[in-house]
């Protein structure tokens, strides 16, 4: 008894199969960093140049299965007969390719150039730490990556607030340019995870809990990214004050360097709470939020009556009330980010897991 098409049917049906899997290669290599689509297309072009080589030697790859596969009746030895036809061509191509991989290089190279030079930092600083789209399928396992690049997130931010430092009357241009850099890496991040939230909803492969725990970790990456654009926000009117003729005096430098270290302080608060500390104190950081609205009322009041003397200029009102204003938005995001870990315990569960 025979098969519907034989040995030498299937191997052109093998060799189309060959190509149809460097499609999924290529569409798993996008937005992903140079190197991954550079492997991609060199596994393209191994199965493409390969299937087309065996097409013209179909009759002899057929012979040569058959040689090396077990006997018997067509029906029982077609499965092996078609594994062995599939496992020759691999090796075969593996042969022929070793002496050519100067070659392949050269090829991918042409294809996905460098650019203007290597990879930079902030391009494979941009690319998630730890999320992988493997894990989709199991989401104990995804959700506890996601945990690791929100609290990489929230390091980021971390580092971001502790460039608002003075230094001589100035913020310095590299601490500008560095806080501009993380924040841009962070907001690509952000999307990063609230794209590997939804592969993980499209999935349906969440549990009632896993799905509040998702929801409690995009509820602080929100707040995290906001924390981090505000502080960036900060970053550019006092840089943009920096530029312009009018200065701050000795004295409104002094309360703004107070108001960003009391920032800080919150939102190191924050990464206490979110990381899973359970003896976070919200009423500590109620309290320390109390005391940067009451900083930010007396900064309002000072700053009018160094204007009425004459010791500040009046057009630095507004971007001084900027500041201000985005300092108390930070101090709000903060609040809710350890209500939320506070609130939420599947989450101080989750983090405590890492």
């Amino acid at each position: 008894m025979t098969s519907v098409i034989g040995l030498t049917g299937a191997i052109p049906i093998l060799l189309g199969d060959n190509i149809g899997t460097t499609i999924t290669a290529l569409l798993a290599s996008i937005g992903q960093s140079k190197n991954a689509k550079r492997t991609a297309l060199a596994h393209s072009i191994f199965n493409i140049t390969g299937s087309i080589v065996f097409l013209f030697f179909i009759p002899v790859l057929a012979g040569f299965v058959r040689l090396i596969s077990p006997k018997g009746a067509e029906l029982d030895v077609i499965s092996r007969q078609i594994a062995n036809a599939h496992t020759g061509f691999n090796l075969v191509m593996t042969l022929i390719w070793i002496p050519l991989i100067p070659l392949m290089v050269k090829i991918v190279m042409k294809l996905v150039p460098d650019g203007k030079g290597k990879e930079t930092e902030v391009e494979v600083a941009e690319n998630p730490k730890y999320l992988d789209n493997k894990l989709i399928a199991q989401p104990a396992a995804a959700l506890q990556l996601v945990a690791k690049e929100v609290m990489y997130c929230a390091k980021l931010v971390d580092e971001m607030i502790g460039k608002l430092q003075y230094r001589n009357g100035k913020i310095d241009k590299e601490n500008a340019e560095l806080v501009e850099e993380k924040a841009k890496i962070l907001q690509k991040l952000y999307a990063s995870v609230n794209d590997y939230f939804a592969s993980l909803y499209s999935g349906g492969v969440l549990t009632e809990e896993q799905a509040s725990q998702s929801a409690g970790m995009q509820y602080i990456l929100c707040d995290i990214d906001r924390i981090g654009q505000l502080t960036r926000e900060i970053m550019e009117t006092v840089a943009k004050q920096n530029k312009g003729k009018h200065k701050y005096s000795k004295d409104a430098l002094k309360e703004l360097k107070k108001a960003m270290e009391q920032i800080q302080m919150i939102f190191g608060s924050c990464i206490q709470a979110i990381s899973g500390d359970v003896n976070m104190d919200i009423k500590e950081l109620m309290r320390q939020k109390e005391d940067i609205m009451q900083l930010g009322e007396k900064m309002r009041k000072n700053h009018i009556a160094r204007v009425g003397k004459g010791k500040c200029d009046s057009k630095l009102t507004i971007p001084f009330n900027d500041v201000l204003h985005n300092i108390d938005r930070i101090g709000n995001s903060c609040v809710n980010l350890v209500e939320v870990a506070k609130e939420n315990v599947t989450m101080q569960a989750f983090f405590a897991k890492d």
